[in-house]
Formats: C-alpha cells, structure tokens, sequence
C-alpha cells in the first residue's frame, strides 16, 4: 500500500536540498580549456588582410564568447595558456545560381586565418598556425548587396570564426 506524501513533508524535502546544496549544475555554456589551464591570454590579432578593423571585431567577439563560457580572455602575458592569431584573408564572392531560369545568387563570405597556442606552465605548443576559418552564406536575388548586408555578412563570417577558435581550444584534449 503507497502512502500519499503530504505536501509539507515534499517541501521540506526540496528545503533541505536547496539549503544543502546537492551538487547538481548546469553548465551548458561552459568549457574547458586545454591540459587543465585555468587562465588564457590573448597575445596578439594580427590583421593581414585589406580590410580594417577585423582584428579588432575578432577580439570582442571573442571575449564575448569566452565571457559567456566563463572564461576571463586577459591581454598580455602571465596565464597559463597564451593565444596569438593571425588573420589572412577576408574575402566575399558572388556565386550564380539557376534553377529553372530562375536567377539567384549566393554571397559568401570568408574570413581565414591561423592560431598557435602555447603552454607557459611547460613551455609547450599545443596549436602552431593551425588554420581556422569563418564562412557564411547568404542567398538572395538581389544582385548586390547593401552596405549593411556586407556588414552583417562579414559579421556573421567573424562569429563562426570566433566559434571555430573555441571548439579548437576544446577539442582533443
């Protein structure tokens, strides 16, 4: 025979759980980085394309997303981890599409470059110029775009390779 719970003795129950604290968290947006390192540095964001700025849109876009993952990005040198990235190329092409005579066209666009990452507390490298890469397609039927939609395409393209930097930093270790 089940005896029903009264509901005093359920929230006493959750009570003592929420005072005790029973360990369970969500992490959903948190990482780790790699060989254990608790601290990450940003060195340098060299811009070696044509296109001004980017450098300085990978650096907020980064620190936003390591902020998010609860990561402090520190600038200079002293953490554990030390990043450097090199930014080569910045690109957006126009591709013609037709299907069934209709006209459509796919702007891609690219932002590539390279990350080496060292380990300070052994003095070790874990990433030398490993090439990471941002891309994002946008199909219309205008044949140009706006001001605003290159802005928010070449936008789009530094958020993936903001992300790509991240999954690099997590992965395999």
């Amino acid at each position: 025979m089940l005896v029903k719970p009264s509901p005093g003795r359920v929230l006493l129950f959750i009570g003592l759980l929420w005072l005790g604290g029973c360990g369970f968290q969500l992490n959903r947006n948190q990482f780790s980085l790699p060989e254990g390192a608790k601290s990450l540095s940003l060195i340098s964001v060299n811009n070696q394309t044509f296109v001004s700025g980017l450098d300085l849109d990978l650096k907020a876009e980064l620190s936003g997303l390591f902020n998010r993952a609860g990561v402090t990005l520190s600038e200079g040198r002293g953490s554990d981890l030390e990043m450097e990235l090199v930014l080569t190329q910045s690109s957006n092409n126009r591709e013609d599409l037709s299907i069934y005579n209709n006209l459509t066209y796919r702007y891609v666009f690219l932002h590539q470059g390279q990350i080496t990452l060292v380990d300070w507390r052994n003095n070790r490298p874990l990433f030398e110029k490993t090439p990471v890469e941002g891309r994002f397609e946008l199909e219309t039927g205008a044949t140009q775009l706006s001001a605003e939609e290159l802005r928010e395409g070449r936008r789009k393209a530094m958020v993936k390779l903001a992300q790509q930097i991240a999954d690099k930093l997590t992965q395999n270790f």
